[in-house]
């Protein structure tokens, strides 16, 4: 998503939001969401359930956004440290998921659940609930890794090759490669890049759990 979307939506905000009232029914919600369709799945929904979208002079308890990176999470929570934050992942996985919650976001929604799950996360944070579906309860702490998969993982985070790993470990390469897809699928990545940035991530919180 375009940095320049979260600053539109930011821009109208004269002042940020006193606090959240948990009784209040009807939390007030900014949206930002990228493409134009997942916009208007997301506005549908929190029409369907009658919670009011902000308007150019409101301030939002609780702030929407579509995003697969957490620098956006970040960038929102920065600019209304008052709101709680919802995010709408397009693919809801482990490290993705992770990543958003130690960046601020209290709610964590499935793209493809927009229509069933969206006003219920929306209206649990507002209530100061962390929201996350539960068949990713168990996901939400990295999964430890064997010694094999560390090492594997620590040369590829070093720029190595398959074979270079290969190599420096004696194993075959078709060996290298399970180990990497195992890491990728405990840590709920898909590629070294994932891995490294969830990697760099728990070393800049001293608070996470160690994952290698």
């Amino acid at each position: 998503m375009a940095d320049g979307t979260i600053q539109a939506v930011l821009a109208p905000l004269a002042e940020p939001p006193d606090g959240v009232h948990v009784l209040d029914p009807d939390p007030s919600v900014a949206v930002a969401a990228e493409p134009p369709l997942l916009r208007r799945r997301i506005l549908a929904a929190l029409d369907f359930d009658r919670l009011p979208v902000i308007g150019a002079t409101d301030a939002p308890s609780v702030f929407v956004v579509a995003a697969e990176h957490d620098t956006a999470v970040a960038e929102a929570r920065q600019a209304l440290p008052e709101a709680r934050v919802v995010v709408v992942l397009e693919r809801l996985r482990g490290g993705p998921l992770r990543r958003a919650l130690r960046a601020g976001a209290m709610a964590a929604v499935d793209a493809a659940q927009i229509e069933t799950t969206l006003a219920l996360a929306v209206r649990g944070a507002a209530a100061g609930l962390v929201v996350v579906p539960e068949a990713m309860r168990e996901r939400l702490e990295p999964p430890a890794l064997s010694p094999r998969e560390r090492a594997v993982l620590a040369l590829a985070a070093e720029g190595a090759t398959t074979s270079e790993i290969a190599d420096r470990l004696t194993v075959s390469p078709g060996t290298v490669k399970r180990h990497l897809s195992s890491c990728f699928a405990k840590l709920g990545v898909e590629n070294r890049g994932e891995a490294l940035a969830l990697l760099i991530d728990a070393d800049r919180d001293p608070s996470a759990p160690a994952i290698a």
